[in-house]
């Protein structure tokens, strides 16, 4: 088993069998510190992740595509273990399931299918595999609030229009519906034409705008108490980082407390109720019975820590429930290391835990045989999230819900996954009686236009290469996105591989430094902390790579957190990922 502070290459030529992330495998083929001619077998577990920039797709570039290929004379077997064969592709999701099965299989290059089809296997695995014996249906309906609910949305919507009026350009977001895509998306380019222009009080109307909306949404579906003590929080976080005062911030911050305040006010006085939300206790008190766990997916972080706090705060559940979350390790609201992760699984598989509430990180790979109830509030995904959720009711009679409103669009979306989850299933039966021969030609010719469509792109991503290399390294400064300040020189920028990090002791000293009481092993980084820039702006992870201690400690800089000027000229520079840089090469770590 490849550990997290371990290189899966330190571990091949050693075993016979080694087990890893698959990323963790595209690292050490991209460094050539392993070749596929070393591996005689590779197998691809929920292989329907095949897709897009997915590390699967990334190893079987190195399989396929002549530009990268090894010249060896036999290549690994490669067995891909799912049990959905759907598309994880958007286009292809578009075309018949029948496609896709095509289409999966040409990205593995694989020629062969093989489905359970014994009459006794098929005995057993309906005998150990216990699938919900309910209809998932059963709770989607019109949900209803009291009539304080649209009193307190009002005040909120009326705040953010408020605030609107002090920014320019504001006539830009006039028409779009507060807190909607358009809206949100509207704002943030707004944003990035003052980070350009270096304009920092339409920044921070920008920056309390984005703050007061991006939670408006979950109004429909969390307590509503909860979500305005987030934003709170928030807000007096961004007031209280500046380290210096600036009137815009002052002033946003106070017009935002007064508000806000006076809705928690009035909230507690007179609290809003929420079906779904009743719904969701109804059932969860339901199944709270003898030693029972259930897992509840959510759409994001915010949820799974909001809806664990809302459980906790139940009169009627208490002591009989005992909940817990948990979430990825970069999530934007709340995060957990490995360590923490691990910790609240081993609570929830040895009971100490008997209700899980998490977002799509546990759809896949989650196995504990007494869950005997999965809810998905809010959540729905595509059909293999339909498929994979389901399975983690393991429990016999075990139950399955979705929690939506009714005709809403993940009501719809659910309905549709429905039909494709059948399209599945007819898929694998025709394949049983298709011509093999036929079959293996539409893999051969998918195989071969994959193959150019990945060669052309690595041949731009080339050019890239050597436009920047030639473009050369240039003297400026690297920024704060968001009040401003030169952070450091750009000469000090380095690459490994796709982190960009800075190991320059006055970089260091230039800006806020917070070491964690405890680091955390992540994949070759051990994380330590973060570094801050005055303003509160976080720069990025303050970190070590495990196998170059002579670097010392280094900030993995965050792309969207900083800008850029050229030879100290204005305008600044920005871009949302490191792989859209186009103005200016980075010195590259040598690797040793």
């Amino acid at each position: 088993m490849c550990q997290d502070d371990q290189r899966t290459d330190q571990l091949i030529d050693a075993n016979d069998v080694t087990v890893t992330t698959p990323q963790k495998f595209v690292n050490s083929l991209k460094k050539e510190t392993i070749r596929l001619s070393q591996i005689n077998l590779m197998i691809f577990d929920e292989c329907h992740n095949t897709s897009g920039g997915n590390p699967y797709c990334e190893i079987m570039k190195h399989y396929l595509c002549p530009s990268k290929q090894e010249h060896v004379a036999e290549k690994p077997m490669i067995i891909g273990l799912t049990a959905t064969v759907s598309a994880k592709d958007s286009q292809e999701k578009k075309e018949p399931v029948e496609k896709n099965l095509i289409s999966l299989c040409s990205k593995l290059a694989c020629k062969n299918i093989s489905t359970v089809c014994n009459s006794n296997n098929l005995v057993e695995i309906k005998r150990e595999i216990n699938r919900p014996i309910n209809d998932q249906f059963e709770h989607v309906l019109k949900v209803q609030y009291n009539s304080y609910f649209q009193e307190y949305l009002n005040i909120y919507e009326n705040l953010i229009k408020t605030i609107k009026t002090h920014l320019d350009s504001h006539e830009l977001l006039d028409g779009k519906d507060i807190g909607t895509l358009s809206f949100i998306g509207q704002l943030i380019i707004l944003k990035r034409s003052f980070e350009t222009k270096g304009d920092m009080n339409n920044i921070i109307i920008c920056d309390y705008l984005l703050l007061l909306t991006q939670k408006y949404s979950a109004f429909k579906d969390l307590p509503i108490d909860i979500i305005l003590r987030h934003v709170s929080e928030k807000i007096k976080l961004y007031h209280e980082a500046y380290e210096q005062s600036v009137p815009m911030n002052n002033l946003l911050n106070e017009i935002s407390k007064n508000e806000l305040d006076k809705i928690l006010q009035k909230h507690k006085e007179n609290p809003t109720t929420n079906s779904k939300l009743e719904t969701l206790i109804r059932l969860v008190k339901k199944h709270a019975i003898d030693e029972t766990k259930g897992l509840i997916l959510v759409p994001t972080t915010f949820y799974a820590k909001s809806i664990c706090d809302y459980l906790s705060d139940q009169p009627e559940l208490k002591n009989i429930v005992k909940p817990t979350w948990i979430v990825g390790q970069n999530s934007a609201d709340h995060s957990l290391t490995i360590n923490d992760q691990q910790a609240k699984l081993r609570q929830f598989g040895e009971g100490e835990c008997n209700v899980l509430i998490a977002t799509d990180i546990v759809q896949e790979g989650l196995d504990v045989p007494t869950c005997s109830y999965v809810i998905r509030y809010e959540f729905v995904s595509d059909e293999i999230g339909t498929v994979q959720s389901r399975g983690r009711a393991r429990a016999q009679n075990s139950s399955y819900y979705l929690i939506t409103e009714l005709d809403s669009t993940n009501h719809k979306r659910e309905k549709n996954n429905k039909f494709r989850e059948e399209e599945m299933d007819i898929a694998i039966s025709k394949w049983q009686t298709i011509d093999k021969d036929q079959f293996q030609r539409a893999v051969e010719m998918k195989t071969k236009s994959l193959i150019n469509e990945w060669e052309h792109a690595l041949s731009l991503e080339t050019q890239r290469k050597n436009m920047i290399q030639k473009i050369g390294k240039k003297d400026g400064s690297i920024c704060c996105r968001k009040c401003n300040r030169e952070l450091g020189e750009l000469l000090w920028l380095k690459k490994r591989n796709t982190i960009y990090f800075i190991n320059n002791a006055e970089f260091f000293n230039n800006n806020d430094c917070r070491l964690d009481s405890t680091y955390t092993n992540k994949y070759e980084h051990l994380l330590m902390g973060q570094v801050k820039c005055f303003c509160g702006n976080s720069l990025g992870g303050f970190q070590k790579f495990l196998d170059r201690f002579e670097l010392g400690p280094l900030c993995a800089l965050k792309c969207k957190q900083v800008k850029f000027k050229i030879n100290k000229q204005m305008p600044f520079i920005e871009f949302e990922q490191w792989s859209r840089n186009n103005y200016f090469d980075v010195e590259e770590l040598e690797e040793i």
